[in-house]
This record gives structure tokens, sequence and C-alpha cells, in this order.
């Protein structure tokens, strides 16, 4: 799984991983199992219609968050989209890298997002990471790259290595930032797609099962 092979046989590893994308080798047996019945049950529902197998891999991949983060499962259905939304003007928030991907693969400086969420907290702002890139484990040392800082942001973005190369996106927020959003329209047409939920619910299961971030 953790081999390519061009049109002559020639094997090559794959340390590139798919741009950090393929967290569990190509082809993963357990993975491709999910895929396969999955498929053969629902391939495709949007956002509108909760269906369990988004619901489930939702619950497994909030059991992976610490702190407030934790939080419960919001399905947002029929905001009203009528309401008119605008900004203060105000600080509305920081996002960053843990480790700064594609700025070099660059680690923050110990105690560089505590002193920032501080000052953006203060100013009536949200702190935002990207663990598109870092997530699921790659730091070896922690689960998330915002853990090696020591901090727990309002909102966490995910991706790339969340499904094993397949596209799949998450945001993971606390209850009470989720609240709001039900309020706003989240629809996407692909959004919530049973088979890319079963297949992320089981990466997560093989990360742990082979202790991939050991």
């Amino acid at each position: 799984m953790q081999y390519l092979f061009d049109e002559n046989g020639r094997r090559y590893l794959n340390a590139f991983s798919g741009i950090v994308s393929v967290s569990c080798g190509h082809c993963h047996p357990q993975i491709l199992n999910a895929i396969t019945e999955q498929s053969k049950l629902l391939q495709h529902a949007t956002t509108i219609y909760l269906n369990h197998t988004i619901a489930d891999f939702a619950e497994a991949l909030a059991a992976k968050m610490p702190g407030n983060l934790k939080g419960e499962i919001h399905h947002v259905i029929n905001p009203n989209p009528h309401n008119n939304y605008g900004t203060s003007g105000k600080v509305a928030g920081f996002i960053s890298e843990t480790i700064q991907g594609v700025g070099g693969a660059v680690e923050l400086a110990p105690g560089y997002l505590t002193m920032v969420y501080d000052i953006v907290r203060k100013a009536g702002g949200v702190c935002i990471a990207d663990e598109v890139q870092s997530g699921f484990g790659r730091t070896g040392s922690c689960y998330w790259g915002f853990e090696t800082q020591g901090v727990i942001p309002d909102i966490v973005t995910m991706a790339k290595g969340i499904d094993n190369g397949l596209p799949l996106g998450a945001v993971v927020t606390t209850p009470e930032i989720a609240q709001v959003m039900a309020q706003k329209i989240q629809f996407n047409t692909f959004g919530g797609n049973p088979v890319f939920s079963a297949s992320g619910h089981e990466v997560l299961r093989v990360i742990d099962q082979e202790r991939r971030q050991e």
C-alpha cells in the first residue's frame, strides 16, 4: 500500500503521500471495503438530508477533538435565507497552520499561538486552526498540530489526510459557534456524501488500529 508502480513495473516509495493526503497507504483494503459497501446502499445525498453515515463519522471525528471542541453534533437543515448579515469592522478571527506546509514545513515558535490566541480573543475574534496538512497524527507526538502549541482553537478546518486522498473536508467548532452557524445557510451539493463519510470513518479506525500516529 505504500508503493506506487509505473507503466514499466518499477516500484516507488511514495513518501510524498499524494501531497500529504494518503494517510493510510494507497488502496487500503479496509477503506476500499467501506467505500464498496456504502456504494451499494447510497452513493449521494446532500447536506439537506441527514443520514446515519455522516452522523456516525461526525461523532467519531468529534471524539478525536480536545476540550470544548468535542461538543454536540448539529445538522443544519433549513435556515432563514432572507436575513442579511454584515461585519462590524472589528477583528473577526485569526487562522493559521500549526506547521506551514507550502511555506516550507516551518514550525511555529514555541508559545506563538498561545500569545496570538490571547490577543485575538481579547479583541473579540475567534481562533481558527488549519489542520489540512498537520492533522490526523502527522506530527507524531499529537493527533492535531495545534496540540503541539498547547492551545485549543475555536474552529478547526481539516481535509487531505481525513479521507486518504478522497475529496472530503470538515470543520469542527464549539457548540456556541455551531449554534450561530445553524442560523445561516450551509449547503453544498456534494457535502455530506455518504460514501466519503463511510471511508473517512474507516480512515479514523485504521489510524488507530495500525497505530499510524506512532
